[in-house]
């Protein structure tokens, strides 16, 4: 090009002159499996190869477009099985403005198998999709996808619309859909689903203590069936209609008021019933005054009335809540809730008996923290009762102990006894403590214990008591940087579980782990693993890991090896061995 067609260029399109960014990603890629037992032994491999090329230019207009080619290839070679080719390749595009954008997508997938009754399987499938935002409340958001495979061309399409009017009081919104699915093939059957929403909102606060929120919605949906030739086979369309409007107001700062009325009505067209209506009032009531500092309190109270109509039993509902809570916190140490939560509920349905359901909760608890919050202490009772027309159906009666400790004296120890009782049907009482001691001498060495104990005895009725015990604990020990990039962790665990009347012996689980690590001159990653596992439920297995990676060429270039082993340690022969390698590029 001669250069007064450059100059020429750079002038009227300034944008074009900003240099795009290339990038280019290519992966190798070798895994190896090996199972043997008695009969014999299995070997499987898998190789892999990937290319990635990217594209990336942005201009100073908000403009940006992007281009991806993306190549895999990975065969399999099984022992005993057919060996397969999978290859996969694809192409993106994208371009973005301020207001728009569009991108598409072709992908291919190729499968080829060394068995001659296989056929080779292709997926090819197309994918685009676009956008349009306008910034302004004239013109409305519009999308659009369209996706192409070998089974089905599916096409969506959106439009919707937002406008604000009197100061944003007032707000109208449009949206509308439809998704079409075409078979490739002409034995099956099309879809076309549509919808069409318009709401209408208004919000206005009248003065500091009145708030009104109203809100109106109009939706039809219908969806359509059709054969090869576009003849109707099905077809549903439905109609709802909502309308709700909610009034807040505050009388005095610690009081709020507010009252709700909603109403909707669903039509459905494809069957000859009456249309079903729902009114809803409901009423509420929050106080949250605050006696004197060391008091809170807090109460409210709802009134719901529901009534439907149009169905096969028309049904009236009285729904009523209440609920209230006192904090006394007479000093720091020490804090006292008391709250109790009352609901009832009534239900009439036409020509039926009525349903009357009621629930009591009461709680109290109790929490204390001395020796500047060494140790704390808390104590909670919970009371639920629960009735239906009258009788009494659920009572759970439950006490909750916990503590917890944490001395400054001894940094580290931290001791957490958990106490509960329940006294329902079916009794229960569950003891449990949990206790984990961390030290840490310096910055290389950190050695912690932690061990659960949990006894839980069941007393249900006309069945055997039984208890439940269970023990976990851990030991470990971590050194960092030992020596210059070096770590290592040693960890040992036990599990053990006992169930009495079940005349079955203890399980129990031990397990070691051990790791090192070392990043030689800063780039070299090496590491290994040793894990035993000796248990009563399965047999006792130990494995090995090893996996080493470094960089290559100034970070362009990486290279990653893994190896591990695994084996049964007594019994029949039961080993696992696999192995990767991988070698990856960036540019």
């Amino acid at each position: 090009m001669a250069p007064a067609a450059v100059a020429v260029l750079c002038f009227f399109a300034p944008g074009l002159v900003f240099a795009a960014e290339y990038t280019a990603e290519a992966t190798y890629t070798k895994e190896g499996d090996r199972k043997a037992d008695e009969s014999g032994s299995v070997f499987d491999e898998k190789e892999t190869r990937k290319f990635t090329f990217g594209y990336d230019h942005k201009t100073s207009y908000d403009f940006n477009v992007k281009l991806g080619y993306e190549l895999s290839r990975a065969f399999e070679d099984k022992e005993e099985d057919f060996d397969t080719l999978t290859t996969d390749h694809s192409v993106k595009g994208e371009a973005k403005a301020t207001w728009w954008s569009a991108a598409s997508e072709w992908s291919q997938s190729i499968t080829e198998s060394d068995d001659p009754e296989t056929d080779t399987e292709i997926d090819t499938t197309l994918k685009f999709e676009a956008k349009a935002e306008p910034k302004n409340d004239i013109l409305p958001d519009a999308a659009f996808t369209y996706e192409r495979s070998d089974e089905t061309v599916d096409k969506a399409y959106e439009g919707a619309f937002e406008y604000k009017l009197l100061k944003d009081l007032v707000e109208f919104s449009l949206d509308a859909k439809k998704d079409t699915s075409t078979p490739r093939s002409p034995e099956e059957d099309k879809t076309d689903d549509r919808s069409f929403a318009a709401t209408a909102k208004f919000k206005t606060d009248l003065g500091d203590a009145w708030k009104f929120d109203a809100e109106a919605k109009h939706q039809r949906d219908q969806g359509l069936t059709l054969d090869s030739d576009d003849r109707l086979l099905d077809k549903s369309d439905t109609l709802t209609n909502e309308a709700k409007a909610k009034l807040e107001f505050k009388t005095i700062e610690w009081v709020d008021f507010a009252v709700t009325q909603e109403n909707k009505w669903d039509k459905d067209f494809m069957v000859e019933e009456p249309t079903e209506v729902s009114r809803k009032w409901e009423g509420e009531v929050k106080v949250s005054p605050k006696p004197s500092e060391f008091i809170d309190v807090k109460a409210d109270y709802v009134y719901t009335l529901e009534n439907k109509e149009g169905t096969d039993a028309d049904t009236t509902t009285t729904s009523q809540g209440a609920g209230a809570e006192l904090t006394y916190k007479p000093l720091d140490i020490v804090s006292l809730l008391f709250s109790y939560d009352w609901t009832y509920d009534h239900e009439s349905p036409e020509d039926e008996s009525s349903i009357r359901k009621r629930k009591d909760e009461y709680k109290l608890e109790s929490e204390w923290k001395v020796w500047e919050d060494q140790i704390k202490f808390k104590a909670t009772r919970n009371f639920s009762y629960e009735w239906e027309n009258g009788d009494r159906t659920n009572t759970d009666v439950v006490w909750d102990f916990e503590g917890n400790l944490e001395l400054k004296d001894i940094p580290g120890l931290e001791l957490k006894p958990v106490y509960t009782v329940s006294a329902d049907s079916g009794k229960e009482s569950k003891w449990e403590v949990a206790a984990k001691y961390t030290i840490e001498l310096g910055d290389v060495t950190k050695f912690s214990v932690d061990h659960k104990y949990s006894r839980t005895a069941t007393y249900p009725e006309e069945e055997v008591n039984f208890i439940k015990r269970e023990d976990d604990t851990k030991f470990a020990l971590e050194l960092k940087d030992f020596f210059k990039n070096m770590t290592a962790k040693a960890e040992y665990g036990h599990k053990a579980s006992d169930e009495s009347e079940d005349d079955a012996p203890p399980e129990f689980e031990y397990t070691l782990d051990l790791s090192y690590g070392w990043k030689a001159l800063g780039i070299y990653d090496f590491a290994v693993d040793h894990g035993y596992t000796r248990n009563s439920t399965s047999e006792d297995k130990k494995s090995y890991d090893v996996s080493l990676s470094f960089p290559i060429y100034r970070d362009h270039l990486k290279f990653k090896f893994e190896y591990g082993f695994e084996t049964q340690i007594e019994g029949e022969k039961n080993d696992s061995e696999s192995y990767l390698v991988e070698v990856s590029g960036k540019f």
